[in-house]
């Protein structure tokens, strides 16, 4: 599955808050689950667990830490 984070996902996401950020904001719409994401994973609950590519790991790392990001694709495994 590919994850599209847009600019919508991105403005309404907050730094350092794993369910305000804007891959799981992304991932939530894109398939009606409640995400929550870590530095390198996203859980829904406890059933799922997804490890990050690398990409969207700097992104996370970019996003909390204030630089600017821009929207972007990745594929997850899902």
């Amino acid at each position: 599955m590919f994850i599209k984070v847009t600019q919508e996902c991105i403005d309404n996401g907050l730094p350092d808050e794993p369910r305000a950020c804007p891959i799981a904001l992304a991932l939530n719409k894109q398939t009606g689950n409640k995400w929550s994401v870590g530095g390198w994973f996203a859980t829904v609950g406890k059933r799922i667990y997804i490890d990050f590519p690398d990409e969207a790991i700097e992104f996370i790392h970019d996003f909390d830490m204030g630089d600017d990001v821009k929207p972007f694709t990745f594929k997850l495994p899902l």
